[in-house]
């Protein structure tokens, strides 16, 4: 899990012309938003190999469907 600098983002903002108040309420709505569970480069690698595993069990599923409906068709 990665962490969030709250402090380093409010003072990017402000850097950036935002006022204090603002950039304050900003960070703490991201951080709220986020839950401090921010993924990181191997939870999204990880979740790709997932998606993959996904559309592999699907295209199994259809390949299956496809055979029953061909062996149901030369039994009726």
């Amino acid at each position: 899990m990665s962490t969030f600098d709250t402090l380093a983002a409010a003072q990017d903002l402000q850097a950036a012309g935002i006022g204090e108040r603002q950039a304050t309420a900003i960070v703490g709505a991201m951080r709220e938003a986020t839950g401090e569970h921010l993924a990181t480069k191997a939870d999204l690698e990880h979740l790709a190999t997932r998606a993959d595993l996904y559309k592999l069990a699907i295209g199994i599923v259809l390949a299956n469907v496809g055979l029953t409906a061909g062996v149901m068709r030369l039994l009726l």
